[in-house]
């Protein structure tokens, strides 16, 4: 539909004068099936299946069951500890697996955060008028529903790990492939890049940190337009930043904004 408005265009007296006729039809997709192309284009070369099955939700959450059980009691704390059934362990799991994925963190990146996190908590002053207390009591609270998440990250990387030795990939992890194919392997890079002339982005405040920098990598100082409003307010949704749009001109290198 799109290809054939743009053939009515060239006909129109809208068409500039020094603009050539000749275009081809225009690749349209989400923002994760182009990371997925990217990925399955690579995938022998970063030790995955060309053909890796996508790992539907019902799957997701047996697998890290799974490996709860398993390996709850290997990782440097014990399942005892952190207070929490099984089934909302899972979830926390399969949440932060994901959310280290898009961001393109791992446990330990994570674990070093929340340690000076902890360590610049503990160096609060005193709440005025108490002596007891060294800080407002909400931080405690902070503090200590951060402590698991060290011991989950641990069992998120595991997960991952998991589903690699089965074939198995999920939303997150097209992007994050796709950003490794990219930066491991010019020459994928460059056959990308002489694929496409112009690049239009649509919707881009929901884009995520890696897709971003995926994008940014292929596409850096080249013709890119890029739309999005910045007062939809499901930031978050996949790893979507709302800084994204302001940030615009220097993943990309230069910006007119309209």
């Amino acid at each position: 539909r799109i290809y054939e408005s743009l053939l009515k265009l060239r006909d129109s007296s809208f068409w500039p004068e020094d603009l050539e006729f000749d275009f081809q039809s225009p690749t349209i997709s989400t923002y994760n099936a182009f990371a997925n192309q990217v990925f399955r284009d690579n995938a022998l070369a970063l030790g995955y299946e060309s053909d890796a099955q996508l790992i539907s939700e019902a799957s997701a959450f047996q697998l890290a069951r799974e490996v709860c059980v398993r390996f709850g009691s290997d990782v440097s704390g014990t399942l005892s500890d952190l207070e929490l059934n099984i089934d909302t362990l899972v979830e926390k799991v399969i949440e932060l697996a994901r959310a280290l994925n898009d961001n393109g963190q791992t446990a330990s990146n994570l674990q070093g955060e929340i340690e000076r996190t902890v360590d610049h908590i503990a160096r609060l002053p005193k709440k005025a008028g108490e002596e007891v207390s060294s800080r407002f009591g909400y931080v405690d609270t902070i503090v200590e529903e951060l402590k698991p998440a060290p011991l989950i990250a641990e069992l998120a990387e595991i997960f991952q790990k998991e589903k690699k030795l089965r074939s198995m990939v999920d939303y997150s992890d097209q992007v994050a492939l796709a950003l490794r194919a990219v930066n491991e392997f010019p020459e994928a890079a460059e056959s990308i890049r002489g694929t496409y002339s112009q690049v239009m982005l649509d919707e881009y405040q929901d884009t995520s940190v890696l897709q971003t920098k995926l994008l940014s990598n292929l596409f850096g100082s080249r013709s890119v337009f890029a739309v999005g409003d910045p007062n939809q307010s499901i930031y978050g949704w996949r790893g979507a930043s709302a800084s994204n749009l302001d940030e615009f001109d220097s993943d990309f290198g230069t910006a007119k904004i309209f």
